[in-house]
């Protein structure tokens, strides 16, 4: 039981770093009875919630025509002019 408690305590220390966007620390019994309710948020990249329908396309290195027209036949509307940076594309 110590070497648990201790190891317990140590990873106390980095348990945000796993991924846990909120660590509550209960000291005692008195702050475990006070709790009413724990929600549990979903992680950020977490997209169940969206419905679709959804279009995903991947891998689209150096294709930007086969794209465009890609894009085009499933009903976007595509700015004509590439941006420089590809975060800036925008399709509506």
């Amino acid at each position: 039981m110590p070497q648990q408690r201790q190891q317990l305590r140590r990873s106390l220390k980095t348990l945000k770093q796993e991924g846990f966007r909120h660590v509550y620390h209960l000291h005692g019994p008195e702050e475990v009875d006070a709790v009413q309710t724990i929600v549990r948020d979903p992680l950020y990249s977490n997209r169940k919630q969206d419905t679709g329908p959804f279009d995903i396309i991947g891998d689209v290195h150096g294709c930007y025509d086969e794209l465009v027209q890609l894009l085009t036949q499933m009903g976007y509307v595509v700015q004509t002019e590439p941006a420089q940076d590809p975060a800036t594309w925008v399709c509506v």
